[in-house]
């Protein structure tokens, strides 16, 4: 599996630094700390964009708002973080003049909990309802799972 992860990290970053159009050398990717900041700075991704005549730098960002800003504002040459939908939904609410490069790996979700299964499926859908899209879509799994282990 982390060789998986691996080549499509070389794959988008492969296409993010053939896309460059000025003579610098380094690439700066934005990320988010775990797992995209830890694959981008493993020794193999590392190695691979060396050998390319690269240099990349990894910008790690705490939350999911800066790094499309940044990518947008050119203070980044590219982002590594979220899924398709969530890109989609900034860029029409926010104006983004952003595209995806290539689609890369979804990350795994658990669940764990220290309430009663109906208190917690109440603060789910509470919290859908704040959250919009986003969470919808990442979390529409987990509801299904639990509306099945309680009445309601």
């Amino acid at each position: 599996m982390k060789k998986v992860f691996v080549s499509l990290v070389l794959l988008v970053l492969f296409v993010c630094l053939t896309g460059c159009q000025d003579s610098e050398t380094t690439i700066v990717v934005g990320a988010t700390p775990s797992p995209h900041a830890e694959i981008l700075n493993c020794d193999a991704v590392k190695d691979y964009i060396e050998s390319k005549g690269y240099k990349l730098e990894v910008k790690v960002y705490q939350d999911y708002v800066t790094p499309n800003k940044a990518l947008n504002d050119g203070g980044i040459d590219a982002n590594y973080f979220q899924h398709i939908p969530y890109l989609e939904e900034e860029i029409a609410k926010k104006g983004y003049d952003l595209s995806v490069a290539a689609k890369i790996h979804n990350e795994p979700l658990n669940l764990s909990i220290n309430k009663a299964i109906d208190e917690y499926y109440s603060y789910m859908v509470k919290k859908l309802k704040q959250n919009g899209i986003t969470q919808k879509f990442t979390l529409l799994m987990t509801l299904l799972m639990l509306k099945e282990h309680i009445n309601y």
